[in-house]
């Protein structure tokens, strides 16, 4: 049936948009007023018609690291357009469909990881009819983060007045969020959960009093980043001693792994790990292997140092995988660290805070089995470049073997003064180059 009126009809959309998922918020909505004249001119005894209400419903965002997939209903075919923003501001990038359609999806791409975005929807029907929603906010996911922060540096345990000092410095990371300090008395603790907590947060002290005397305790610092990463773990010992025994503290300097023990013969190291030798640990700093001259191995003291072993090189069975390190200046303080596997790589790994100072670090790998009994011990150098020593008697780390045997002035300068020679002799040459360019360009003038 045909309804016949005379004239124009004033079709004015009433209806408000407010359905909304959760990832959506909508600040306001506006729809346009619009005259919708009949398809024909007006006649004495023109038609006109019934024209469908124009409304939004279902906006959803879908985010990844760099995009947004934004998809919405309309009740009638429309052409929409997109403008996204930052903080609030719109004019980051704009993008209109091709096509009128009811069921909308629209995908977005070059955003940045990490970041929250306002996105505007204006669309526009086949009547003309245009409906606006602004306030469409998002967040784009964050780049999964599976790389292991920098373990705590100085990690030492000191018994005194009836109780044990805590001590470490936390790693430089960026996106280091704080450091758990577990505490066993069997052995070190593997992993973040294996053991009793003693503290957790950024401070870099904490005494610890829940001790008994004869007691041997093992602490290890695991500092964690903002996406859940663990470090290897570092480590310390400290022996409570009896009351009859006194209050001397534990002789400082020992590998903490061997405790001692006699190491095991060739005939008694287990077949797997007869062939393993210090050659098979990677030194690995700003994603490339560093320089090594046999066991001696030269460190940037500006970036993280990793230390890994392939997963394949050592049996299922071994319990533990040890990294210590003596101080430089002091022979009697030693730094042990866990080489722990690492999630998505086949290998134990530990990654090491920059070294604060320079210097020959006597490095020691020591692999040890389910009983914590050491099966096969490597030792090696790790040479820090730089100028140690006091203002009275500075001493040079060079970047080979033969000047950093002995730390003297006479080294430095037979294993750098010929580079500085090459230097002189280049800059020779080039001066007198120049000079006989010149001097010919001079006679072609004349």
């Amino acid at each position: 049936m045909l309804l016949c009126v005379f004239g124009y009809v004033s079709v004015v959309p009433e209806n408000m948009y407010s359905a909304v998922t959760y990832d959506t918020t909508i600040i306001h909505q506006q729809v346009g007023d619009v005259v919708v004249p009949p398809p024909s001119p007006p006649s004495p005894g023109g038609v006109s018609f019934l024209v469908p209400e124009f409304s939004i419903s279902g906006v959803s965002t879908d985010p990844s690291v760099t995009g947004v997939v934004v998809s919405w209903t309309t009740t009638t075919p429309s052409v929409a357009t997109l403008v996204w923003g930052t903080e609030g501001v719109y004019g980051k990038g704009q993008l209109t469909e091709i096509s009128s359609v009811t069921e909308h999806s629209v995908s977005i791409d070059g955003l940045s990881p990490g970041t929250q975005y306002a996105l505007s929807l204006r669309a526009t029907d086949v009547y003309g009819r245009v409906v606006t929603v602004e306030g469409i906010l998002f967040r784009t996911d964050r780049i999964l983060d599976m790389t292991s922060p920098a373990n705590v540096s100085d990690f030492t345990a000191t018994y005194r007045d009836e109780g044990v000092d805590v001590s470490w410095n936390n790693p430089p990371d960026a996106d280091f969020k704080r450091v758990r300090i577990v505490r066993s008395d069997i052995f070190f603790p593997e992993d973040p959960y294996d053991g009793l907590v003693v503290y957790e947060g950024r401070k870099e002290f904490v005494r610890d009093t829940w001790i008994h005397q004869g007691t041997t305790y093992y602490y290890a610092a695991f500092a964690e980043d903002d996406s859940g990463n663990y470090a290897s773990g570092a480590l310390a010992r400290v022996r409570i001693p009896e009351l009859e025994e006194g209050s001397e503290d534990e002789e400082e300097g020992d590998d903490v792994f061997d405790d001692g023990e006699i190491l095991p013969t060739e005939e008694t190291i287990p077949e797997d790990l007869r062939n393993l030798s210090f050659d098979d640990f990677r030194f690995i700093q700003f994603g490339k292997d560093v320089v090594r001259r046999g066991d001696t191995i030269m460190v940037d003291a500006s970036g993280n140092l990793q230390i890994s072993l392939g997963y394949d090189a050592v049996p299922e069975v071994l319990k533990t995988i040890g990294i210590t390190l003596t101080d430089s200046d002091d022979s009697t303080k030693t730094f042990p660290f866990l080489l722990r596997r690492e999630k998505e790589e086949e290998a134990y790994a530990a990654t090491l805070a920059p070294f604060a100072r320079p210097g020959i670090y006597r490095v020691s790998a020591t692999v040890l089995d389910y009983k914590h009994q050491v099966l096969k011990k490597f030792e090696g150098k790790l040479v820090v470049p730089g100028i140690m020593g006091s203002e009275e008697n500075p001493m040079f780390v060079g970047l080979c073997a033969y000047c950093t045997e002995e730390l003297n002035g006479w080294r430095f300068l037979l294993c750098y003064g010929w580079i500085a020679l090459l230097l002189i002799l280049m800059l020779l040459l080039r001066r007198r180059k120049k000079k006989k360019y010149f001097s010919k360009l001079i006679k072609r003038q004349h």
